[in-house]
C-alpha cells in the first residue's frame, strides 16, 4: 500500500448538497492528510467523495459520506 501511495500526485475532493451534483472543491497534494471545509451553511447536509490522481489517470471515487453541519 505504501508503494502505491508514493506514486500518487493528488487527491480531488468533491462536494454536493441537496439535489445539486458533485463538484470539485479542492485538489490536495498526495501528502496531505486532512482538509477543512469552511463557509458552510448551518444545519445543512453535505455529501463528499474523494478520488486519487496519478498524472492524467484517476481512481474510482470513494463511496459518498454525508455530514450535517451544526445548527447555530
Amino acid at each position: 500500500m505504501e508503494r502505491r501511495l508514493a506514486t500518487l500526485t493528488a487527491f480531488v475532493i468533491e462536494r454536493a448538497s441537496g439535489a445539486k451534483p458533485f463538484s470539485a472543491i479542492a485538489t490536495l497534494g498526495s501528502n496531505v492528510t486532512s482538509f477543512t471545509n469552511t463557509g458552510l451553511s448551518a444545519g445543512k447536509t453535505y455529501s463528499y467523495r474523494v478520488k486519487a490522481v496519478k498524472n492524467s489517470a484517476s481512481s474510482l471515487y470513494t463511496y459518498p459520506i454525508a455530514v450535517t453541519t451544526p445548527r447555530r
